[in-house]
């Protein structure tokens, strides 16, 4: 079975949906734990997901979508928690937005063990859209697997190159990549044989993830030896 490595964004599956159209809500919420331990994050919420009373969704609390809604938690429900997020635009032209957060900064929280959760904020992750619509944009990626170094150049430092890339291999519209090149002496072609070659020129049509994972992480070491930065982005996220 292939397992895609996406970003998870915990969802209770035996609550009715609101139906096909997305919608987000970005929480920064203090919660305290069974253990008295506080956790300060950022939690997304994907409002496609869960019907609550017919509420607009900016009104809806982290207690309506978890805490209030499960007398009982299961023992695995759990949410994803981004300790610190950066939010970055990638394309100017388009007002691409991406999340980034180092992977130590995202903790998986079991709703059980949550005591109490104080909303520090809420917001649309698109602010600069019309209220009618801003909470209606399909959330953002959080991208986890950068570097702080990487995430700061991406921030600070305009690139020479970038591009999108898919194949089979990638599934398009499921997983891409983005390649950001500050080597000014590689063309887009040149990176978009090379990734194939080391990615996906050996796989057989039954290849099993693993190894186009192993294929991906010497991939990435490769890159940033050449000063290029490569992740992936999935459009579930």
């Amino acid at each position: 079975m292939r397992i895609i490595s996406i970003i998870i964004f915990s969802i209770l599956n035996s609550l009715n949906v609101f139906g096909d159209s997305p919608k987000c809500i970005k929480y920064e919420l203090e919660l305290t734990l069974q253990n008295d331990s506080l956790i300060n994050g950022f939690f997304f919420f994907h409002g496609q997901y869960l019907y609550i009373d017919e509420k607009p969704l900016d009104s809806i609390s982290f207690n309506d979508i978890y805490l209030d809604r499960l007398n009982i938690p299961s023992k695995t429900e759990s949410v994803i928690i981004y300790k610190s997020i950066r939010k970055i635009s990638l394309k100017e032209s388009d007002n691409f937005n991406l999340y980034f957060c180092q992977r130590e900064d995202k903790v998986k929280v079991l709703v059980k063990d949550i005591i109490k959760a104080k909303e520090i904020s809420k917001n649309s992750c698109f602010p600069e859209l019309d209220k009618e619509t801003q909470y209606t944009v399909k959330c953002p990626p959080v991208i986890t697997e950068l570097t702080n170094d990487e995430i700061e150049k991406l921030e600070l430092k305009k690139p020479f190159l970038s591009f999108e890339y898919s194949n089979m291999f990638f599934d398009d519209g499921l997983q891409y990549l983005m390649v950001f090149s500050y080597d000014k002496t590689v063309t887009e072609q040149e990176l978009k044989d090379l990734i194939f070659q080391k990615c996906c020129s050996k796989l057989s049509n039954n290849f099993r993830w693993s190894e186009l994972e192993e294929n991906y992480s010497l991939l990435k070491k490769e890159l940033k030896q050449k000063d290029i930065i490569v992740f992936r982005v999935n459009s579930y996220n």
